[in-house]
């Protein structure tokens, strides 16, 4: 007899499949946001480094072309960290979209569980019904004593 029961088990294979693949692409996306806010951090103590080099060797006199140069690399670098914030605010929407992926294949793999449980608790209820009826019909055949 096929169960009820293992007629799930290949739906349920492919919906925990499904949300392995939503895990990792969750660890994947949470993965390249970290690595984008380490960019930014990265590109901000660089500018730091940079104003600060620059804060010094203006006190020891600068000439116009090094001056321009200085605050010409110094925009550069504010419009490069603008830049960084942008993409960590797209990596951020990307590991939110996937996160959300991921927790509704987790609910459906969790119903569909649930639902298996409930479904296995029915048939063995049917099966030590069934049990009883052939214990009870065999006492009742089985020959009495004389």
């Amino acid at each position: 007899m096929n169960k009820r029961s293992r007629r799930f088990q290949p739906i349920q294979r492919l919906a925990r499949h499904g949300e392995d693949e939503a895990a990792q692409q969750l660890g994947l996306a949470q993965t390249t946001l970290s690595d984008q806010e380490r960019r930014l951090q990265d590109l901000i103590s660089y500018r730091d480094e940079y104003a600060q080099q620059f804060h010094l060797n203006g006190q020891s006199g600068l000439d116009g072309r090094q001056l321009q140069a200085y605050q010409s690399f110094l925009h550069q670098l504010n419009n490069a960290i603008e830049q960084q914030k942008l993409q960590i605010t797209q990596a951020a929407e990307q590991r939110d979209a996937r996160r959300d992926d991921w927790r509704q294949r987790h609910q459906h793999t969790e119903m569909l569980e649930s639902a298996v449980k409930r479904i296995k608790k029915q048939e063995a209820k049917v099966e030590r019904r069934q049990e009883q009826r052939n214990t009870d019909e065999h006492i009742v055949r089985r020959p009495k004593p004389p």
